[in-house]
């Protein structure tokens, strides 16, 4: 005999979530936590859809595709390519371990697939699992960071963990949060960084080794071809100094 699954109960007595700063607040010990005794658990992740993305491509479209990562799993295919689509619709679904639901931050990575060279980042977006109602699918549209715009819409189930004895308003609370989430770009982390007393809704999260948590941000580590890059053009600058102080020098010296 199959064994039912476990579902979230709703308390209607308990105080209503609120949406508030860039963080979804619920009234401390309301909601129990329901996890196994290892800190495990499974997650079914739906791979909707994408909107507005950014175009990586000569052509002006992308070939977008999803990856996910955690500290449980370095980095997964999870959809097909869509070529030349800035609005691709994939609905694709995964089912997936996790090792520790209570601190790992979920990353999703939108890409641009090429045949030559190395795939473009179109955006990325992080998802605390702990907020995470037990085995309800919470359907959100995320703005992705470090794009300059894109939306990614998924649908993701805490299978056998998550908030119990939840409140009413939880579900559209969570929804509002998620939707209204923003997305940064990596020049906004100077400001973020230095505002201490706004702290983001990630703090205290573990992550992926290719990012990090900036001020309860999540934010994207430069690559090696990236720090390659700024190595090359902070060496033109020198270089261009250097020589604009030698023309200077013979100038002088006529």
């Amino acid at each position: 005999m199959m064994q039912a699954p476990m579902i979230a109960a709703t308390n209607p007595n308990c105080p209503v979530a609120i949406v508030a700063n860039h963080k979804l607040s619920l009234p401390p010990g309301a909601c129990p936590f329901v996890v196994n005794p290892n800190g495990s658990g499974k997650i079914r992740v739906r791979l909707i859809s994408a909107s507005n993305l950014v175009s990586a491509d000569a052509n002006g479209y992308s070939d977008p595709y999803i990856k996910v990562k955690s500290t449980s799993i370095d980095s997964m295919k999870v959809t097909r390519v869509i070529e030349k689509n800035l609005n691709p619709v994939w609905n694709e679904e995964v089912v997936l371990d996790i090792s520790s639901v209570g601190r790992e931050l979920f990353i999703f990575d939108v890409y641009d697939s090429d045949k030559v060279g190395n795939d473009d980042l179109l955006g990325f977006v992080g998802v605390d699992l702990s907020l995470l109602p037990l085995g309800m699918e919470v359907l959100t549209c995320e703005n992705l960071s470090f794009a300059k715009h894109g939306v990614l819409q998924i649908g993701i189930t805490a299978l056998d963990f998550g908030l119990t004895n939840i409140p009413t308003n939880y579900l559209h609370a969570y929804t509002e949060w998620r939707n209204t989430l923003p997305g940064h770009q990596r020049k906004e982390f100077k400001k973020l960084k230095k505002h201490k007393d706004s702290c983001g809704p990630y703090a205290n999260k573990v992550v992926h080794e290719d990012y990090k948590i900036t001020n309860g941000y999540l934010k994207r580590k430069k690559n090696k071809r990236e720090k390659t890059a700024k190595g090359f053009v902070k060496g033109l600058k020198i270089a261009g100094k250097v020589s604009l102080k030698v023309l200077d020098a013979a100038s002088e010296d006529d």
